[in-house]
């Protein structure tokens, strides 16, 4: 009875920590939208390196090693992230 409780009070912990994380995660898309922010491309739009490399900018995507593993995993190909990294070097130096 006592570890069914334990498990109950777990669960809810659980549920209103993943309802923070989303409103805290709709918050920020709002004020990004705000401030002129685009959301971010899906791979399979039509690709628009420019405002990738602001997303990369922004750091969306992390730092190197981690940002070019997170391009991928999207679904982004090498040279469309070689594309995005120019830009983001141009803008940056």
């Amino acid at each position: 009875m006592k570890r069914n409780k334990l498990l109950i009070i777990g669960i809810v912990a659980l549920v209103l920590a993943l309802m923070v994380v989303a409103i805290a995660v709709a918050k920020r898309r709002e004020s990004a939208v705000a401030k002129g922010v685009k959301p971010l491309p899906k791979p399979n739009d039509d690709f628009d390196a420019e405002t990738l490399a602001l997303v990369v900018i922004r750091g969306d995507y992390g730092n190197e090693p981690e940002r070019t593993a997170n391009l991928l995993q999207e679904g982004y190909t090498t040279e469309q992230i070689k594309q995005i990294q120019a830009i983001v070097n141009e803008t940056i130096y």
